[in-house]
């Protein structure tokens, strides 16, 4: 069976609109965090170098479809995972962050671990 949703943030559980999450949004907007970036292989970064980003490559959030992964010139590395669908709320609201590449793991399955801090509002 399929899920049903609309593909917005919403739809998941602590994103709805002018909230930062279940634990209030200067809490969650204001934590730093680590995570593994998804879908890495299918975006621009890995496709137009072939390489995944070094240690210490400088990166920002942005808000898509999905919360982005990008480096300061804007070149896609991966997307967040839903669990910081929450975040959308705190970019929308203004927050911005900032983070770097903390570790890789190479095939057969491409790894990028980031972390992330937020800049402020």
């Amino acid at each position: 069976m399929g899920s049903t949703g609309t593909g917005r943030f919403d739809d998941y559980h602590g994103t709805s609109r002018g909230s930062g999450g279940d634990g209030g949004p200067e809490d969650q907007c204001n934590q730093p965090f680590t995570a593994m970036v998804e879908e890495v292989e299918r975006c621009d970064y890995y496709r137009q170098h072939n390489a995944l980003p070094e240690i210490g490559t400088r990166l920002t959030l942005r808000l898509g479809k999905r919360i982005r992964v990008e480096t300061t010139q804007e070149e896609l590395i991966g997307y967040l995972p839903t669990r910081f669908n929450y975040l959308a709320a705190c970019l929308r609201s203004g927050y911005s962050y900032s983070g770097s590449v903390t570790s890789t793991a190479k095939p057969p399955i491409l790894r990028v671990q980031v972390s992330i801090s937020p800049v402020g509002q």
